[in-house]
This record gives structure tokens, sequence and C-alpha cells, in this order.
């Protein structure tokens, strides 16, 4: 060990630096903040009943970590569907439970002429809002709150 104390190598520092390209800080918030006292509980939720009630409950705060964190994680996921499935046979795509829209923008991106919609609960919808609005992908997607497991999927949309 260094006289200095620990310290992130190179590599990890290049994650963790907040410059452009992927971005671990996020995720590891969301680990921090949110996903390791779900895990915790995870027993006493399940006999409960209430698993899946804690994605409704966040603060404002929390969903912003939330968000944030789900988009960090699965960035290099939509890297790969977009590159691997054409989109272009399709005029409208309907993103459940997509978060931020964060899939939704590298799709419309590469396919000008697609629309969007996603369906996603009420705090999401508030974070995806306010993330789309500053791409300007943003403008074709249909934000539509809803719960996937009590609420039917939205019909096809159109602009």
């Amino acid at each position: 060990m260094d006289r200095r104390g620990y310290r992130n190598t190179a590599a990890a520092a290049a994650f963790l630096a907040g410059t452009p390209g992927p971005n671990l800080r996020p995720m590891l918030r969301f680990l921090d903040r949110i996903s390791y006292g779900l895990w915790m509980n995870l027993e006493a939720a399940v006999r409960a009943g209430e698993g899946q009630r804690q994605f409704g409950g966040f603060s404002a705060e929390q969903q912003q970590i939330f968000s944030a964190g789900v988009e960090a994680f699965s960035a290099a996921s939509v890297v790969a569907l977009t590159a691997n499935y054409d989109f272009g046979r399709h005029r409208r795509v309907l993103d459940v439970a997509g978060g931020t829209g964060s899939f939704l923008i590298p799709i419309l991106r590469r396919y000008p002429a697609l629309q969007a919609t996603l369906f996603e609960l009420p705090g999401a919808c508030a974070v995806a809002r306010q993330r789309l609005a500053s791409e300007p992908e943003g403008a074709r997607v249909s934000v539509v709150e809803g719960h996937f497991f009590t609420d039917p999927l939205p019909a096809a949309m159109t602009g």
C-alpha cells in the first residue's frame, strides 16, 4: 500500500471522473443509496407481498438517483440493441418501464422517421420528461404514465 492511502487505478478513474464517455458514478450512487437497502429487506418485502411497491414510492431525490443509476447501468445494452436491430421497418416503438427514455434516444437518433412512446411510473415520467427535453429526439417521444402490472399498455399514438 502506498503511504498516501488508497487510490483508483487509471482505468477505474476513467469511469469515475465524470468526463464524457462511460460514467459509473450514477450506477454506484444508485447501488449505494437505493439498491443495497432494498436487497437487505428483500425477504421481508416478499413475505409481506410488497416486493414491487417500493418502485412507486421514491422521493424526488431517490427517483433522480434511481433513474440515473439505471440509465448508467443499461447504457451498453442500448448501444448493442441499436447496432443489432433494424428499427427502420417500424413506425413506432413502445418502451415499457423505460426509465428516463435513454434507450429511445439513440434509437430515434439513428432512425429519424421513428416515433416513440415511453410508458413508466409517474415519478420516473417526471425525470424522463426532464431528460428528454434536453435531447432533440425527445420531441418524438410521447410519455405516458402508468404501471405495467395494473394499467393497460398505451394504444398506438401519433406524433
